[in-house]
């Protein structure tokens, strides 16, 4: 299922576009649902959203030209099920609207059925209620995974979750995770738990309605020290508290003291920044190397002091550049790094580091810079060391970057909306973007020499269209693909691809297996119709025909049709790809 976080509705014109209207209502009284939040996703889960009225009309103006799914949630006092357009749970079940641009498709209506509640109350272990307290129910059969309401507690701990997805004939589990300051996270049952699968599980049934009871809260731990510098205690320093997935926050006081109250008995991992310091890992260390112990429940520890030495700046000036060039400082065993862009001067400062050895990445894309590890050798980083407690300069020439763009569009013309494309050195890390609505893309920031271009899709849900993947110049045969050699600083554009539709999801053009006697619907990829040996997808990677064996014979399919492999595999080699960096 499908989670936004939705913030205050904007009030605006009319955008060009295309518009989306209906309404939402009760069933089967009918009467309307007010406040409701109808959500239209299109096939790469960008989406618009809106809320209904009084009335319970809505409308999405400003709309893409594409294919949209909606989604209709009820507000969290309505007791009413959440449901896609026009009746569904699933995303992918949902109708496709297909839309041309300023088309207007209305009576979207959607009708929502009576939900389940779950109540209860929340208390601490002296039995006072714990008010304030979020409570989120979230669905685990698979009927309702991905599905979630939520509640908050009153000033008497009563909290009631309405909304729950279930039908007349089917009840529907659900556990409940409790989230407030002051405790850890965990979810609820007699007594609480912090593992997910020792969860209790709630059924609730349509139109009923389940009592969890009292339940008093886990207390969890709490951790406290002091943070030191070399003056003495740091005050108003941040201070990061990490235990069994969860982290705290917390600020020191005058006396540089801090407390961490609520975090789950585990390994406890704490660190500490501030201005004038070394961001500094219990004790006294420059990365995460040593956890605390505190494993009962209840349990205090405020002994966990850390003392940090005086700070170490790296200010990087970047010759040439202006705002827009960003810096990754990473430490030796690349567990910790720091990063921020460049001022209008083209400088980047990075402060609260220890003395040590370091090495440091740029991404020079948005001023047509080259990205690049500094100082590389053989697109290694080499290290450098900044002294303890000093301010260091670096001075660094990125070069021109080069740049690749293009557009893509499948064979009946139409834009190709969110479809990845990634570029590989020979040696080195890929880079990927995706493209735009109207089917654009660009990646820059490259330095010179040949690179390998690929285009893929990946349809979220099985009935949705989708492409061939290719690579440059446009072929689906990885093995002629075609390096495109940049010079230094050079753009080029015009890589435009014609990406086939391919909608069962075989590998396949559409039209190619139309061509060919083939089914379009179906994955027939792995079949053979003229016993050949040679399967489908092969045939239409070697552009052979699937209903004629091969001229050679022997199942081969290197017959006449067969054509000159480029040495492009050859020339990557065993090629290990680093980490990915996505451009928009």
């Amino acid at each position: 299922m499908i989670a936004c976080s939705l913030l205050a509705l904007l009030v605006a014109g009319p955008a060009p576009g295309a518009t989306l209207s209906g309404t939402v209502r009760e069933s089967p009284e009918g009467g309307p649902i007010e406040s409701a939040v109808v959500v239209a996703y299109d096939l790469r889960l960008d989406y618009h959203y809106t809320l209904t009225d009084a009335d319970g009309n809505w409308e999405i103006d400003g709309v893409e030209a594409g294919a949209w799914r909606l989604r209709v949630q009820a507000p969290g006092n309505e007791n009413r099920v959440s449901r896609f357009y026009p009746a569904t749970r699933d995303y992918c079940s949902a109708q496709l609207l297909w839309l041309d641009e300023q088309e207007t498709a209305d009576g979207l209506d959607v009708d929502l059925e009576a939900g389940g509640e779950l109540a209860g109350t929340l208390v601490d272990q002296q039995g006072n209620p714990v008010a304030d307290a979020t409570v989120q129910a979230d669905g685990v059969d698979a009927t309702v995974t991905g599905l979630y309401r939520s509640a908050s507690t009153d000033s008497q701990g009563n909290f009631l979750i309405r909304g729950l997805d279930a039908t007349a004939t089917e009840s529907t589990g659900w556990t409940c995770q409790v989230s407030v300051d002051g405790w850890p996270g965990q979810l609820l049952g007699d007594p609480p738990v912090y593992d997910d699968n020792d969860a209790q599980v709630y059924r609730v049934g349509a139109g009923g309605h389940v009592d969890v009871g009292t339940i008093h809260l886990l207390d969890g731990i709490s951790v406290g020290g002091q943070v030191r510098g070399p003056d003495g205690p740091v005050p108003e320093a941040t201070v990061y508290a990490y235990a069994a997935g969860q982290i705290l926050t917390e600020q020191t006081d005058a006396e540089g003291r801090f407390d961490a109250v609520g975090l789950p008995p585990g390994s406890v991992l704490l660190w500490a920044s501030a201005t004038g310091i070394a961001t500094t890992y219990y004790p006294n260390l420059d990365r995460p190397d040593q956890y605390v112990d505190v494993l009962g429940e209840g349990e205090v520890r405020d002994d966990l002091d850390m003392d940090a030495p005086a700070e170490a700046i790296l200010e990087i000036h970047f010759t040439g550049a202006e705002a827009g060039v960003r810096a990754m400082l990473y430490n030796s065993t690349y567990n910790v790094a720091k990063g921020s862009s460049s001022d209008d001067e083209g400088v980047v400062a990075l402060h609260g580091l220890y003395g040590g050895t370091y090495t440091l990445y740029a991404w020079g894309y948005p001023v047509d810079r080259v990205n690049t590890w500094v100082d590389a050798v053989d697109g290694e980083p080499t290290p450098f060391t900044i002294p303890e407690g000093e301010t260091t300069r670096l001075d660094v020439d990125l070069g021109p970057g080069a740049r690749l763009s293009g557009t893509l569009h499948d064979d009946f013309g139409a834009p190709v909306y969110g479809a990845s494309i990634s570029v590989t050195p020979t040696s080195g890390d890929t880079w990927s973007t995706v493209s735009e609505h109207d089917g654009s893309w660009s990646i820059g920031g490259l330095p010179a020499g040949p690179w390998r271009v690929e285009f893929s899709y990946g349809a979220y849900c099985a009935q949705d269209p989708d492409y061939v993947s290719l690579v440059w110049p446009g072929v689906p045969d990885s093995s002629r693909a075609e390096a495109v050699v940049l010079a230094e600083g050079e753009h080029r554009e015009a890589l435009d691809v014609v990406m086939p539709r391919d909608d069962d999801h075989d590998g396949m053009s559409d039209r190619w297996e139309v061509s060919n006697g083939l089914d379009p619907s179906r994955d027939d990829s792995a079949e053979d119709p003229d016993g050949d040996g040679v399967s489908n997808l092969d045939e239409y990677l070697l552009g052979t025909d699937p209903n004629q064996k091969d001229a050679a014979g022997g199942g081969c399919g290197c017959g006449s049709a067969a054509r000159p492999r480029l040495p492009w595999l050859a020339l990557l080699g065993l090629l290990l790809v680093g980490q990915r960096r996505r451009r928009r």
